[in-house]
Parts: structure tokens; sequence; C-alpha cells
């Protein structure tokens, strides 16, 4: 145990704990933002589909646009 974690009153194993507690919240976090991401994919998808956008145009639009 160094000086420093003495003076706080750590311990490397307490300290291995909280930093692998702290890497699994974080991976949790993570995997939450995928999911996120993909249920906003999803749903601009199915209202793109609502509302008969094709996707496959949008070079098209943009190329016009460009000209």
């Amino acid at each position: 145990m160094t000086s420093s974690e003495r003076a706080r009153g750590g311990s490397p194993g307490r300290d291995l704990g909280l930093a692998l507690g702290r890497l699994e919240v974080v991976a949790q976090l993570e995997q939450r933002e995928r999911e996120a991401a993909g249920a906003v994919a999803h749903a601009l998808h199915v209202g793109d589909a609502c509302l008969g956008f094709d996707p496959t145009l949008v070079p098209c639009l943009e190329a016009a646009r460009a000209a």
C-alpha cells in the first residue's frame, strides 16, 4: 500500500474493485447507447417507409441540388 492509499484509507483490492465496478457501469451505458441508436435508426426507417420516402433517392437529390 502506498502512502497516498493509506492517507485516503484505500487498499489495492478495494481500489481495484471500485475500478472494475466503474468499468461495468461504463459497459452497461455503452450497451444502452447502442440499443438506443438502433431503436432510433429503426424508428427513422419505419417513419420513412410510412411517408413513402425512398432513401436510395438521397444521392440523386443531393446531386441535383449541387448542380
